[in-house]
């Protein structure tokens, strides 16, 4: 999936003795950071403004200060693609110990990556469990990549459902 969430620390980066317990300058989680006075939250997916932003519009930021983007792009996918590589065999014992019916089996990952100073990418954590927000931002970049997903593993709707209600589903979700 090409697009994803962006977080930024409320407070700047500091290695400063007096600045070493401050969340703020250390953590960009949703969670902590939106405690901040300083916290903005980003309304419009496009702007380059607050401190949640899609990865799209990251791109286009980076873009935009002369940055090689496919370079960083191809770099952050190496270091997804290895992840999944590690964990492949505990995927796979999981898959064989909990799983009855292959039928639309799927597993979604979330992976943090942070960016150094001179934009190496390094691995924070792949989550088994994302969070999936519905703050406005999330929603927007989360619901396509459900959306994908779904259509991806071949998930269909139930017969079952009210034809009104399968139409707006296949809509809303892009399911075919």
């Amino acid at each position: 999936y090409e697009d994803g969430l962006v977080r930024f620390a409320t407070k700047p980066f500091s290695t400063k003795k007096e600045d070493l317990n401050d969340k703020f300058a250390h953590l960009t989680n949703y969670s902590v950071n939106k405690e901040n006075e300083e916290f903005i939250q980003n309304t419009n997916p496009a702007e380059f403004d607050g401190h949640k932003w899609s990865l799209k519009t990251f791109w286009r930021y980076m873009e935009s200060q002369g940055h090689n983007c496919s370079k960083l792009r191809s770099k952050i996918r190496d270091i997804v693609i290895k992840s999944i590589l590690c964990g492949h065999s505990e995927i796979l014992e999981s898959y064989r110990k909990n799983i009855q019916s292959d039928y639309n089996c799927y597993k979604l990952f979330g992976i943090d990556i942070f960016l150094d100073d001179k934009l190496k990418p390094w691995l924070l954590e792949l989550n088994n469990f994302p969070s999936l927000c519905t703050p406005s931002l999330d929603r927007h970049v989360n619901e396509p990549m459900i959306a994908e997903m779904f259509n991806i593993v071949g998930f269909q709707l139930t017969n079952k459902m009210m034809p009104k209600q399968k139409a707006n589903m296949s809509k809303k979700y892009s399911i075919e």
